[in-house]
């Protein structure tokens, strides 16, 4: 038993093309594709490759389709494959693995629909806060938004935590050269760094303080962009702009700033308020609605409406929390048992994956039998 996990698709399906499997995906050791460099480093690249091996499973396989360098990379515990066309996975997926989907999957269809049939496989969703987990394919839809499990449509809604890469974001004893980071993604409207700013200029008007502000991250074509520039031009606040960084490089500025504002307004569990929260930095998160329960637990960091932002941030800057470690300490610690990767994220998987080596074929009712109770209504 294995798992096999979907990771990502752009594109309709295409002529396909298994060239491929003679091509190394790496060159030394950065990766040519741009969807494979971002995968390795995001969390749930890690919580797989933990799961394969505390659970002695076969090492995972990892699909990304893109016309970009295809190849495979092959480690201990998961095999990462790039192709031009998810149709490949077919040949790689035995009967008894787990098939877990993530992204845009509505290319892959004509390959869900095989398995489908099939029904020797569990097929598992991550639904992302979108409306796809009603759709057919999935026996077991992973929930960021529910505590206890549940069942939606008639499907077994799993509670799911989004797992950080906590071997690129931790905790360092560095100096604050800022005061607020807005936001940890690309700058556009939906993310609303430029209301932020708005908000921090209002409180530099009352306090007659000069706050220190970054905003990491590439600019979207947007008009509030423009604002952003010209408060850059004027120096009204110290304003930084480091543009695309790395994942490394972001860690660095979380560790330098005493405090995280995130103001998006689409997407949940948006990566940088998870990151910021496993640096240790307090988070103000200006739009609760979207983000699931295990966020909204935060210790020292309660959810806060945009109307409130200016004395929120004056608050929030004071000592206590922005520039003594043992206070960011405990703030990294609280974060570690609300999310962290080995005592909340990685159990959580365990459990289900033992269900489903107990279990091998797909059940649902079995399973919303095993995780509701034998009385559950289905």
């Amino acid at each position: 038993m294995k798992i096999v996990y979907l990771h990502t698709s752009h594109r309709p399906l295409d002529t396909i093309d298994n060239s491929w499997r003679t091509t190394p995906l790496i060159s030394g050791t950065e990766f040519k594709n741009r969807q494979a460099a971002g995968l390795v480093n995001d969390g749930v690249y890690q919580l797989i490759k933990h799961l394969t091996h505390t659970e002695n499973l076969a090492p995972t396989e990892i699909f990304i389709d893109s016309k970009e360098a295809n190849g495979c990379h092959k480690t201990d515990h998961v095999n990462l494959n790039v192709v031009s066309n998810i149709q490949a996975a077919f040949d790689f997926i035995d009967d008894l693995d787990i098939i877990w989907v993530r992204g845009g999957f509505k290319p892959w269809i004509p390959l869900l629909t095989q398995l489908h049939k099939r029904r020797t496989n569990w097929i598992i969703f991550y639904r992302a806060n979108s409306n796809y987990g009603g759709w057919p394919y999935w026996d077991i839809v992973l929930n960021d938004f529910v505590t206890m499990p549940q069942i939606i449509r008639n499907t077994l809604h799993y509670p799911y935590s989004k797992p950080v890469n906590e071997q690129l974001f931790y905790l360092q004893p560095m100096l604050k050269k800022y005061d607020i980071m807005i936001g940890a993604s690309h700058i556009h409207r939906h993310k609303g760094q430029a209301t932020i700013l708005k908000a921090i200029l209002d409180l530099q008007q009352a306090t007659g303080k000069k706050y220190r502000v970054v905003l990491p991250g590439g600019m979207i074509r947007d008009t509030s962009n423009q604002f952003i520039l010209d408060q850059h031009k004027k120096q009204e606040t110290e304003l930084y702009l480091p543009g695309n960084v790395s994942r490394h490089q972001l860690c660095t500025l979380m560790n330098q700033t005493k405090l995280f504002i995130h103001a998006g307004v689409s997407g949940q569990n948006d990566r940088g308020v998870l990151e910021a929260m496993a640096c240790g930095m307090p988070v103000i998160v200006v739009n609760p609605r979207r983000f699931s329960p295990f966020v909204a637990i935060l210790a020292a960091t309660p959810m806060y409406k945009s109307a409130t932002l200016p004395d929120l941030v004056a608050d929030n800057l004071n000592e206590h929390w922005s520039i003594n470690y043992e206070a960011n300490c405990a703030l990294r610690q609280w974060y570690l048992s609300v999310n962290g990767l080995h005592q909340v994220c990685l159990p959580k998987m365990q459990r289900l994956t033992k269900f489903f080596k107990a279990y091998p074929l797909p059940d649902r009712r079995l399973a919303i039998k095993q995780f509701m109770g034998e009385d559950a209504d289905v």
